[in-house]
């Protein structure tokens, strides 16, 4: 044993020795040889906490033959031979290493192209397994009703793919949107008629009881003034029979255009559903996952009632052997009471992302949807060899509301034509046969036949100029509001390929953070045993915990939710490509 190190400077660093795995920043160096040049106020970073630990595959020597190496005298020594430019070369070497946090393994890549890519190799662990809590874990509000399913009166467990399909089938914005295609699809038929003539049937009984100097029937003479005057008089009963045509086959245009409108609008309509469909589909997914979220936060709450549960009963032991005060026990009291008042609200959150998604789905409220995924895990759509080039390209192939906007841009095109047709001439053409029977005797039938052509100025013309123009801005609105929309698609396709940029990279992050935030609360919980640190440090080491692993979960529900927008945004969002696994990639030639 060297004897250049007194009885404090050896308590020091075995502390140092005990810690070491867990310390922030060690301000010795850490396990140097004799004549191993090091700078004695060297500090680690945080980044090496974990390559100073056991745990990272480095052998720690035993605490004797630390001390039998190491001596205040040596490490003074260092000091005068520090080297700056050694340390440099070797601080650089560190960095450009591969480091390790916790678990979690970061290539440290050199910066290409004036860009620093991190790498970061912990996919194990981008996933939380999920366990519905037992009821006696939960918080009862009422006699009556479960804890967990609180006022359903069932439990069905549902896939994603299953709430998909149930979407599409049963959702109401999608079946008021067909009801609408198909109201387009009639008005589109009922246009056509207009090409057709119209046919007409009559049949007219009319009474006749007249005078008439006609000579048809002698009925009676009078004498006035000295003049005999011979009246005719005609009571009868006449019958009319008539059948015709009219066809005004030429309105300027009027119809042709009228048509093409329509079809458009058809289009647009069925275009409309696609849209639906897509936005619906989205809608579920991502309120499945809501519930999935609800309730792994569930689980992580109930997790956190119960390490504060354990931590009272701690309290209260160390309290009872005169190492904590009644204060410790009534922070601990205060943690388990805050837990337990977020667990109650999360099982309120839980059950109505159950009803929000029988809402969209359109079915009965009353039956609590569990996920029959129990595990959350990272889920990728969309493959990473896609480029924004590509993803943009096959947004503005794909996605139904250009075309929609598109359609309705052409139907107020024709919409000009069909204003300006009052300003052109309107040929027609009709045909009558005519028969008529009475008491008096028959009529051979008679036959009509008419063709003409009327030009029509309403207003001297005014009238279809000022309704041209107007269809003339309308048209331009729509051109404007097509373009409004491909630049809402273009905002949308780039927005959401950095949300699973960002969302990816913040997994790892999180991960990390359940990892640090662990040992964090198992090393308070260390030191509280042992005498070094309070009461607040563990409960505040306990809040971290929790917190940590609400945002791991939050970034990997935000991931998947952000690949499914992509789909959607790319206008590629189905049931069979948001459920069968198989990534949307570029095609192999």
């Amino acid at each position: 044993m060297n004897n250049f190190m007194t009885n404090a400077d050896k308590l020091k660093l075995r502390t140092i020795i005990t810690l070491s795995p867990y310390l922030v920043a060690i301000t010795v160096p850490a396990f140097a040889s004799p004549g191993e040049v090091v700078p004695a106020d060297t500090k680690q970073a945080p980044s090496q906490i974990a390559s100073a630990s056991p745990r990272a595959g480095n052998k720690v020597r035993n605490e004797k033959q630390f001390l039998a190496e190491v001596s205040l005298p040596q490490l003074k020594q260092t000091v005068k031979r520090f080297d700056k430019k050694q340390v440099y070369q070797e601080e650089t070497a560190r960095q450009n290493a591969p480091q390790q946090i916790g678990s979690s393994r970061i290539e440290v890549v050199p910066p290409v192209n004036d860009q620093v890519v991190n790498q970061v190799d912990n996919t194990a662990n981008h996933f939380i397994e999920m366990e519905q809590p037992p009821l006696k874990a939960l918080i009862s509000v009422s006699q009556y009703l479960s804890p967990f399913g609180l006022d359903s009166n069932l439990q069905e467990q549902i896939s994603l793919r299953d709430v998909l399909l149930a979407a599409a089938g049963m959702n109401l914005d999608i079946l008021r949107s067909f009801t609408n295609v198909q109201s387009q699809k009639w008005s589109y038929l009922n246009t056509l008629t207009s090409y057709l003539p119209s046919a007409s049937l009559g049949l007219n009984e009319v009474g006749l009881n007249s005078t008439s100097a006609l000579p048809v029937k002698a009925f009676a003479s009078a004498n006035a003034g000295g003049v005999t005057t011979t009246k005719t008089v005609i009571d009868t009963t006449l019958t009319v029979l008539n059948s015709g045509f009219s066809w005004k086959p030429i309105q300027g245009g009027k119809l042709l255009f009228t048509a093409l409108a329509q079809k458009h609008r058809f289009k647009a309509s069925k275009a409309q559903l696609k849209a639906d469909i897509s936005n619906t589909l989205l809608s579920a997914a991502n309120t499945y996952y809501d519930l999935i979220y609800n309730e792994t936060l569930l689980q992580i709450r109930t997790a956190a009632v119960a390490i504060s549960e354990e931590q009272v009963r701690q309290n209260t032991s160390l309290e009872s052997n005169g190492l904590a005060t009644n204060l410790d026990i009534l922070q601990a009291k205060t943690q388990l009471s805050k837990d337990r008042q977020r667990l109650i609200e999360q099982q309120g959150a839980r059950r109505s992302a159950a009803i929000q998604l029988a809402h969209i789905l359109n079915s009965n409220m009353g039956q609590d949807l569990l996920p029959a995924d129990r595990t959350l895990r990272k889920i990728r759509l969309v493959s990473t060899d896609l480029t924004i080039n590509d993803l943009l390209k096959t947004a503005i192939d794909n996605r139904p509301e250009l075309k929609q906007y598109d359609e309705l841009r052409q139907a107020a095109k024709k919409a000009i034509m069909i204003s300006a047709s009052s300003l052109l001439p309107t040929v027609s053409l009709g045909g009558n046969i005519i028969g008529l029977q009475s008491t008096i005797g028959r009529m051979n039938p008679t036959y009509l036949l008419n063709f003409g052509v009327t030009w029509k100025f309403d207003g001297l013309g005014t009238t279809a100029l000022t309704n041209t123009e107007t269809s003339r801005w309308q048209a331009r609105q729509a051109m404007i509001d097509a373009n409004k929309q491909l630049l809402n698609v273009l905002d949308e396709v780039r927005n959401s390929y950095n949300m699973t940029m960002t969302t990816n990279a913040a997994i790892d992050e999180a991960t990390n953070g359940v990892i640090s935030a662990a040992e964090e609360l198992k090393l308070a919980r260390m030191r509280l045993d042992n005498g070094l640190g309070t009461n607040i440090d563990v409960l505040t080491a306990q809040r971290d915990l929790t917190q940590a692993r609400i945002d791991k979960a939050q970034a990997l529900i935000n991931f998947n939710k952000a690949q499914t927008q992509l789909l959607r945004d790319v206008g590629l969002i189905s049931v069979d490509n948001a459920t069968s696994g198989h990534l949307i990639s570029k095609p192999k030639n």
